[in-house]
């Protein structure tokens, strides 16, 4: 798939999926000393970066349903405020996990992408 040829908003939830993976390697890909290119989320503390993509979607979503009350549909502003509080709960749990986490493996939750630019481990594509 050619970015510029995609029409992301016919996809099905699977295929943006994908799409989204793919474009991660060209689009946020490092190279590693190995010559393989990963994408940087690998060095970047992955929880948390969902985190705030959650908190900007609950955002969005709650400018969604500042226009559907506008427009008088309260059953669709409602079901907007639900999928809200579906996120939030998602939040809570990654929240939930990262303090898990933090004992156990607390390499998880650091930002190592600078680190290995700067040790010469990995170079940007």
């Amino acid at each position: 798939m050619i970015e510029d040829q995609v029409d992301k908003k016919k996809l099905s939830f699977d295929e943006l999926l994908e799409y989204r993976r793919a474009i991660g390697y060209r689009v946020y890909g490092v190279k590693h000393t190995s010559g393989v290119i990963i994408d940087r989320a690998v060095y970047m503390d992955i929880s948390w970066e969902c985190i705030e993509e959650l908190a900007d979607a609950c955002v969005y979503l709650s400018f969604e349903e500042e226009k559907l009350r506008n427009k008088q549909s309260k059953f669709e502003a409602r079901k907007i405020m639900s999928m809200i509080g579906s996120l939030k709960a998602t939040a809570r749990e990654l929240y939930f996990y990262r303090e898990r986490m933090e004992s156990k493996y607390p390499e998880l939750l650091e930002e190592t992408l600078e680190d290995e630019i700067r040790a010469g481990n990995i170079s940007e594509v």
